[in-house]
């Protein structure tokens, strides 16, 4: 047996440690079945998310393309509204009758 030493501001371990006893579970049967997991799993048993809930390479494929449509590439510009729902209705039409 091995003792982990962890460090963590006490804010995030006294919320931690309200939902944990809400669920029957301390810190430390908490980090064991995450560790346990760690090596059924093979890797991380949780999906990483940023703070805007994205996948980390969701979060830079949209940064990527927000870059781009502010270059201008891959942007369509339309004269009015009505070109622009017009373009968008025949896209849905395209869309319904592949279905």
């Amino acid at each position: 047996m091995t003792t982990l030493h962890v460090r963590l501001d006490d804010k995030r371990k006294k919320q931690a440690q309200k939902i944990l006893a809400e669920l029957g579970l301390d810190l430390s049967a908490a980090v064991r079945i995450f560790i346990h997991q760690i090596c059924i799993t093979d890797g991380v048993p949780l999906q990483l998310l940023t703070e805007n809930g994205f996948s980390v390479e969701e979060e830079e494929m949209l940064l990527r393309d927000a870059r781009a449509a502010r270059a201008g590439k891959g942007v369509k510009r339309y004269r009015n509204v009505d070109d622009l729902f017009a373009a968008y209705a025949a896209i849905d039409d395209r869309h319904a009758s592949a279905v």
